[in-house]
Formats: structure tokens, sequence, C-alpha cells
């Protein structure tokens, strides 16, 4: 660790405006330097069910706890109450039944209605939720009947919107890099009035979906950028997926990407730099990019230090994003305000609002 990323790292922490972006920052910056992404996850997981878990733990004092359903919820369960005993898990799966899951026999719902009746019950099956919870309800006190609500789902809502951080104007003109299918777009006309988007995809598959989106909102200029975002303008190597995770191929990585395999999808692509296409104000820039955030802001910089807009910048995509990017940014403008948030429960969907 040189002394200069010591430096940077010490200037990002202290343009951060409270505690929840500091945590967060030196959580990421842990999972940067060790690969350690566990820290994170216990920290978020415990801020969201913090009340889950006294309910559960205190259930635990005088009853066996028993989760039912073993599916992706049951694991997040599990994290969530690593020092509770969970005594069984309930599902229909005869597989699971047989060979347990996370080392806890599994019980069928016939056994859990039949045997253990003065159990807690923590419903984790968010798909079935109603439909289980019914049945429960017969047999069980409600008061010893948790739901397990995924927070995560939740929190995913807000992501580049913070309600806490984020304020908007009435004519806001929006910047959405990486646009995918117009989502982002579409969320930020519900919460204001947007006076024009430059919408920039490279994705032909994705730039069906934007304009099709597009013909909906007349009410709304809106300019679809066809290029992806860099530096300067370019041709460069693009692996093309249709979905939310298309992205640049940097030079270094051309070789080393075509040798895995994915050259089907593979294509060239036009880039160009942010500066050199938007010629006019604009007031809020949303950037997830996969991995080309920093070559798209700087190529951004005249808009800038220009206009200062406020922005929501992902820096999940390489570890090095979470020093690299702000202290890019606050060499542009140094009294910009810091915020970091996170919206999953693993490496991904780290923003950064800078306002």
């Amino acid at each position: 660790m040189t002394k200069e990323f010591i430096q940077k790292a010490q200037q990002i922490y202290n343009c951060l405006q409270d505690e929840e972006s500091k945590k967060i920052f030196m959580y990421k910056l842990n999972w940067a330097i060790t690969g350690d992404i566990n820290p994170l996850i216990q920290y978020v997981m415990k801020k969201d069910y913090n009340k889950f878990h006294k309910k559960i733990k205190y259930l635990a004092e005088e009853n066996e706890v028993i989760i039912y359903g073993a599916g992706v919820n049951c694991s997040r369960v599990m994290q969530i109450c690593k020092d509770i005993r969970i005594n069984y898990i309930c599902d229909r799966d005869a597989e699971k039944q047989a060979e347990g899951v996370h080392g806890i026999a599994v019980i069928s719902p016939e056994e859990l209605l039949k045997n253990h009746k003065n159990a807690a019950i923590i419903i984790s099956t968010t798909k079935y939720q109603n439909e289980v919870l019914e049945q429960l309800e017969s047999v069980f006190s409600r008061d010893k009947i948790e739901l397990f609500f995924p927070y995560e789902q939740e929190r995913a809502k807000q992501q580049y919107f913070d309600n806490d951080i984020m304020k908007f104007s009435e004519n806001e003109v929006f910047v959405d890099c990486g646009c995918y299918d117009f989502e982002t777009s579409k969320e930020l006309m519900k919460k204001c009035k947007v006076k024009k988007i430059f919408a920039f995809e490279p994705d032909s598959q994705n730039i069906r979906k934007i304009e099709q989106e597009i013909s909906r909102y007349p009410e709304c200029e809106i300019k679809l950028v066809k290029k992806g975002l860099w530096d300067k303008t370019a041709v460069l190597t693009f692996l093309a997926t249709g979905d939310m995770e298309s992205y640049i191929i940097e030079s270094g990585q051309v070789e080393q990407k075509l040798e895995m395999n994915i050259n089907e999808n593979a294509i060239k692509i036009n880039v160009a730099a942010m500066d050199d296409i938007i010629k006019e104000p604009i007031s809020f820039i949303k950037m997830d990019i996969e991995g080309s955030e920093l070559k798209a802001l700087q190529g951004a910089k005249h808009l800038i230090q220009t206009y200062r807009p406020k922005m929501a910048i992902c820096i999940y995509h390489k570890p090095e994003d979470i020093i690299d990017i702000p202290a890019y940014i606050a060499e542009l403008v140094p009294d910009y305000k810091f915020y970091i948030r996170q919206y999953s429960y693993g490496p991904c969907e780290t923003v950064l609002y800078v306002v």
C-alpha cells in the first residue's frame, strides 16, 4: 500500500458526509484490498434486519425455531440468525428432506404440523408467503410466526435516487449513462419534471427496448445516443449481451476475454466523450456502465466543471473504483460533497452520490 494510495483514501474519507458513507467506504476498501466482502454483507444485513433478529432471538429463548422454505431466502435467514440455533428447516422437496440443508435436518410440512406445534416459525419463502401463512395460522399462534421480508428489494428501489441525499428540480436535464431499458429515466420522470434526457446505450438489443419506450413520453425531449462513453472518440471491442451487463472490453483484456469463448457476442462499437456530444447545461448524471465509469468521467471533465451536475456513479465494477472515481471527481470540483450507499448484499450495487 503506497503513501499516495493512503493519502487518496484519507481525502475521500474526509469528503464523505455521514457515518453510513464512511462505514461503507471502509468495508469496500477492505474488500478492494483483501477480497473479503463478508464484513460489508453482515453490516448491511444487520442494519436492515435488526428488529427481525431481535424478535427471532427472543422467540428462540423458549421455543425451537424452524425456517419454512429452503430456497435462497433461507440462506439469508441463516446469515442473519447465525448466532441463533435453528432446529429444523421445513420444505416440500423430498431430496432436501433426505440430504438436509446447511447441515440442518429438513422436515416436511406434514411433520411440522403434526410434531412441532409449539415451535416458532420463520416463513422465508416470499412467493408462497400468504399461502403458507394461512396454512400455519390454523395450527400455530400468530405471535410465533415471523415473516422474512427481503429488504434488499426495497433498498434497490432507491438506487440512483436515494431520498435522503438527492434533491430534484422541476427542469432536470438528465444524462442516463448505460440506459439499458430506459427504466432509470422513467423512474426520474416519476419524481420530477424532466426537461431533457440524453440516453447513452451502445447495445443494439437494448436500443430497441429504449426506442419502444421513448415513443410513450412525447412530453419530454429525449436524445438517444447509440454510442458507448469513453474519454475520447474511438472504436472499441464490446461484449453485447442484450441486458444490463453489456460492457466495453478494454485493450488489455481483449485477448484474455476472447480466449474465454465469448467472442460470438464481441463486436466493435463507437465510443465518444460526453463533452463532445453534449453542448448545453446538464443537472444530473447517472452512470452504471460496467467498469467504464472512470473513462467516461474523464470524457465529461468540461461538463462537470462547468455545470456541476449532481451524480450517481457506480463504484463497484472494479476494486480500484472505490478510490479512483471519487478521487478524480474531487480533483475536478474540490467542494463536491460525497455520499456512498450500498444496494445489495454482496460486492455489487455500490453507488457514489455527488452533490
